[in-house]
C-alpha cells in the first residue's frame, strides 16, 4: 500500500472539513474546535506528573494536559491529535502488544494527516515535482512541523500520489538506525526476526543527520539524474 492509509486519511478529511482548515500550519484554536467538534474538553492543569504527556477521561470527555511543556517535550498539540485519533478510528483497549502496535501506527498517521493534510500536501509535492524543486524542507515549512513529521508524511503521500518509491531512515549520531521504512528494494540490517536491527547504518561513514529520505527516481537520462540530485542533498541536508 506504499505507507498510504486511504481510510485514515477519509478520517481525517472528515474531521478537517468540519472545522474547516484544509491547509497551512495547524494553530491551537483548530485544535480545540477539532476536540470540541468530538465533544471532548481540554484541561490544563499544574500537577500532570513530568512523565505523562496527558490523561483522557472518557467518561467525562475531558482531555487533561500540562500547564507547562517538559524541556524537549512533543508538541503538546500532537498527544491531543493523537487520543482523538482513537476515538475517531473506534479504538478499544488492546488486546496484545500486536494491536497495540498497530494502534499506535494508526494514531500517529492520523495525527499526520491531520497536521499535514492530504490534498494541499499534495498539491505543493507536484508542484514541486513538475518544477524538479521537491525538497522535504518546503513541505516541513509550509505546515509548520518538524523535520521529521515532515519526511514520515512525505512517505505517505509520495508513492501513492507522486508515484517515487522510497525510503526513510532516522539515524543517531553514533550511526545507529531505530527508525526505518522502505519500499524501493533497499537492504536494512535486520535481526533473526527480520525486525531492523538497532546496528551503524555504515561503518565507513560518520553522519551527523537524524532523519534522511532518498527518493529512488532511476532516471535513465543524465540530465534528470542532475535533476534530482539537488532534491536528494536537501533531503539529507538538516
Amino acid at each position: 500500500r506504499g505507507n498510504y492509509y486511504p481510510e485514515i486519511e477519509a478520517a481525517a478529511y472528515g474531521i478537517l472539513k468540519a472545522v474547516g482548515h484544509h491547509g497551512g500550519p495547524l494553530s491551537q484554536r483548530v485544535m480545540v474546535q477539532m476536540a470540541e467538534h468530538l465533544g471532548f474538553e481540554l484541561h490544563y492543569v499544574p500537577d500532570l506528573p513530568l512523565s505523562t504527556r496527558s490523561i483522557a477521561d472518557l467518561r467525562n470527555r475531558r482531555i487533561y494536559l500540562p500547564q507547562v511543556q517538559a524541556p524537549g517535550s512533543h508538541d503538546v498539540r500532537l498527544h491531543v491529535l493523537q487520543m482523538l485519533g482513537h476515538v475517531v478510528l473506534g479504538h478499544a483497549e488492546p488486546k496484545d502488544y500486536p494491536d497495540f502496535l498497530r494502534q499506535r501506527v494508526e494514531v500517529n498517521y492520523f495525527a499526520a494527516a491531520l497536521r499535514i493534510p492530504e490534498h494541499s500536501a499534495v498539491d505543493l509535492l507536484q508542484t514541486a515535482k513538475k518544477e524538479r524543486q521537491l525538497a522535504i524542507e518546503d513541505l516541513r515549512d509550509a505546515f509548520a512541523v518538524s523535520h521529521q513529521t515532515a519526511a514520515h508524511r512525505f512517505t505517505n503521500l509520495a508513492t501513492h500520489h507522486l508515484g517515487l518509491p522510497v525510503h526513510f531512515m532516522r539515524v543517531h549520531e553514533n550511526g545507529v538506525i531505530y527508525k526505518a521504512y522502505e519500499n524501493d528494494g533497499v537492504s536494512f540490517p535486520t535481526d533473526v526476526l527480520g525486525a531492523i536491527a538497532h546496528k551503524p547504518a555504515a561503518a565507513t561513514k560518520k553522519r551527523s543527520e537524524r532523519v534522511m529520505l532518498r527518493i529512488s527516481t532511476l532516471a535513465p537520462s543524465t540530465s534528470r539524474c542532475a535533476g534530482w540530485r539537488r532534491v536528494l542533498h536537501r533531503c539529507r541536508s538538516l
